[in-house]
């Protein structure tokens, strides 16, 4: 069996090789014979050791990691697998800045290998004497683009949801509703501003975080159902007007606006109280409508002429008086007799006439009829039917005077 020695031996491989050869051949071979194929040998041992490890540096290398190895600048071959791949490893020096470039030399090559204690003997360089070495602009990772809601489509369904708590606190209460950033994205595609949609859940008079159910009809006809959260709070809502208005002007629905009470009891919470109503002082716009602001609109005005019915028992009186005083229905006025100066005091009770209040209500009975009216522009009707069991009235006594104040006693 053939044993070749150690890689370090090499240089006595010849002298090794003719002692044996003469001890298993012959002892009378030539020995110019012996050393001609010693030397035959000792050549083609240094090519083996030469080509052992071959390192072929590139004229130039791109790389796109902050560190320069030496895999980048060469083609390491004839070595086993492991070796390489340590070798392709092995970190030369760091990466230019993207976009520029160095120059690595092959000394500062063999300089590193040797401060990792790598020995060289073994190794055989061959390509270029240095390598241009260049970093590559990295793109930018291509992220998927965040799912954009419409803000329109977002401050549409928190004004529904808004609507919806206020109707279930009733009237008065201002419910706002805020959604969540994490909502928003659960919002379907299909919905819009024209969908139709029912809304569930939440407590009108629990504010805080709360979570409803929005199911809505999709244009290819499939019902959706998807849930948001936000929270909720909860204020005192008063009118306002959306527009400033004069004074003596009537307001209507459309002027008003409801608005957050700004502390406890301010304004009106009906809008009964204010639709019909006239200003009584300028009032500004998106500002609270404060009691002292309006009025009821007047059925009466000063200086109009004013239907006044009394009634006395059985009997009703009517006359024609002049209103001093502007007044709403309910309120009393002051007015004169249109032929007089004595003041009387009435009730109003519709466009331009009034009712004088007296402390007995008549009973009530069939219609009556008008039965005598006197020269003097006073109207009596005279009830024909006797008084309800229990009850009783009095009377008067003679004609009633038109210039005189009716009286009645209890």
């Amino acid at each position: 069996m053939l044993l070749i020695p150690a890689r370090s031996d090499l240089l006595q491989l010849p002298r090794l090789f003719s002692r044996w050869l003469r001890k298993t051949c012959c002892s009378t071979l030539d020995s110019d014979l012996v050393l001609w194929v010693s030397a035959w040998m000792l050549l083609g041992a240094f090519a083996w050791s030469a080509g052992a490890t071959t390192i072929r540096l590139h004229s130039d290398a791109v790389v796109s990691e902050p560190l320069v190895r030496l895999g980048d600048l060469a083609i390491i071959d004839e070595a086993p697998a492991d070796v390489i791949q340590r070798l392709q490893q092995l970190t030369v020096a760091p990466a230019p800045s993207e976009g520029r470039q160095m120059r690595i030399p092959l000394d500062r090559i063999r300089r590193e290998l040797t401060l990792r204690g790598i020995t060289q003997t073994d190794f055989r360089f061959s390509g270029a004497s240095e390598v241009l070495v260049m970093r590559q602009r990295n793109a930018p990772p291509v992220e998927e683009a965040p799912r954009v809601v419409s803000d329109i489509l977002v401050k549409h369904l928190e004004t529904m949801i808004s609507h919806y708590l206020r109707e279930k606190a009733g009237t008065g209460k201002n419910a706002v509703f805020v959604m969540d950033s994490a909502s928003q994205n659960l919002i379907p595609d299909q919905l819009s501003q024209l969908s139709p949609v029912q809304i569930r859940g939440g407590d009108a008079a629990r504010p805080g975080f709360q979570t409803f159910s929005i199911t809505f009809l999709a244009e290819e006809g499939q019902q959706l159902t998807f849930a948001v959260s936000g929270t909720m709070t909860s204020r005192d809502q008063v009118l306002a007007l959306k527009q400033s208005l004069p004074r003596g002007q009537v307001i209507r629905e459309s002027d008003l606006v409801w608005m957050e009470a700004s502390k406890e009891g301010e304004g009106f919470t009906e809008l009964s109280d204010v639709i019909g109503t006239e200003t009584t002082r300028n009032i500004r716009a998106h500002v609270a409508i404060r009691l002292d602001e309006v009025r009821k609109l007047p059925l009466v005005r000063r200086g109009d002429i004013v239907a006044v019915t009394a009634r006395i028992g059985l009997v009703s009186v009517m006359r024609y008086c002049k209103s001093q005083d502007d007044g709403a229905l309910g309120q009393f006025i002051t007015l004169t007799p249109v032929d007089g100066t004595q003041r009387i005091t009435a009730r109003v009770a519709g466009y331009r006439e009034a009712e004088i209040v007296t402390e007995l209500e008549p009973p009530v009975s069939e219609p009556v009829k008008p039965q005598k009216q006197s020269d003097d522009g006073l109207t009596m009707i005279v009830q024909d039917q006797k008084p309800a069991t229990g009850q009783s009235a009095e009377k008067p006594n003679g004609r009633v005077s038109a210039n005189q104040p009716v009286s009645l006693k209890p």
